[in-house]
């Protein structure tokens, strides 16, 4: 049974899946190029919410601090005191394999490989950023999340995790994501069952992620938007939160916007708005610190 939760006010919440590092047995100019996209996206994610002091948390795939140029990239950025006020780094797993079985996850990790993926992550974010994780991305979403993959909910609790964002598509395992569950309810933050897992915490995304707008999608296969449409979408998802006081938690990737979008146009419409509007920009573990306060 899940405990889901209720705002008074609406919230922006930006978060960025930082993954993009080439495949094994891709072609090496496609490795390089994976890798470029990834660090020129992280700049400009960086410099648009550096100069709107907008927090934001950058979810890091493990493996992306094993390859040297991509740790040095994030470790310049991180040079910047302002930067560290605003970034939550937490963890997005190790490999990008799936956590769960769906239409999209083939090969899912076993229980002792996710316990190894949370474990080798941690580690790794503690000794090349001096971050300590508390809240996971996991690759690809589900629908629904991960209610009832009890084996990975326990393992998080023993973990010491405190949220996941992992409820991220909708009943097809595609996107958009709705505003509404199943029972008609606000999708929103909400906790796992709280006698066995009392202090975690699912943060869902809402709407469309930034690659299937982009025409980038495996999965989901739509027309490809311009960044003005892309926007526009955003913005509506915004004014709904703000009518109803909820969470606006977009779904968004360094390498995406790095392929098309080089000022950040979309990052600056939305941070914009939300400065016109009045409505809070959050970081994943403000949010999370905002409903242990309610």
């Amino acid at each position: 049974m899940i405990h889901p939760v209720k705002f008074d006010k609406p919230y922006l919440v930006m978060g960025y899946d930082w993954e993009r590092c080439g495949r094994e047995g891709d072609l090496s100019h496609k490795i390089q190029n994976d890798r470029q996209l990834a660090q020129k996206g992280l700049r400009i994610i960086s410099q648009a919410h550096q100069e709107y002091d907008a927090p934001f948390t950058l979810f890091v795939l493990g493996k992306m601090l094993e390859m040297p140029e991509l740790c040095a990239s994030l470790l310049k950025e991180l040079e910047s005191h302002h930067l560290r006020s605003i970034i939550d780094v937490q963890g997005h797993a190790y490999s990008h394999r799936p956590f769960k079985k769906s239409p999209h996850g083939n090969n899912p990790l076993g229980s002792d490989e996710i316990r190894r993926e949370l474990v080798t992550t941690r580690s790794l974010v503690k000794e090349k950023l001096g971050c300590e994780i508390i809240g996971l991305r996991t690759p690809l979403g589900y629908y629904r999340g991960l209610q009832g993959e009890e084996d990975t909910l326990r393992i998080l609790a023993e973990l010491h995790f405190t949220f996941v964002s992992s409820d991220l598509r909708n009943k097809n395992d595609l996107f958009p994501s709705p505003w509404y569950d199943e029972n008609g309810t606000f999708r929103q933050p909400y906790f796992y069952d709280q006698d066995t897992y009392p202090d975690l915490l699912e943060i869902p995304t809402q709407g469309w992620t930034d690659n299937a707008l982009k025409g980038q999608s495996r999965t989901t296969k739509v027309k490809v938007h311009t960044l003005r449409q892309e926007l526009e979408l955003h913005l509506k998802h915004l004014d709904f939160a703000l009518e109803n006081n909820l969470a606006y938690t977009p779904l968004c990737h360094p390498w995406a916007v790095a392929t098309n979008d080089d000022d950040g146009f979309v990052i600056r419409g939305l941070l914009d708005y939300a400065v016109e509007k009045g409505i809070r920009v959050v970081s994943y573990k403000q949010l999370c610190e905002i409903v242990r306060e309610q």
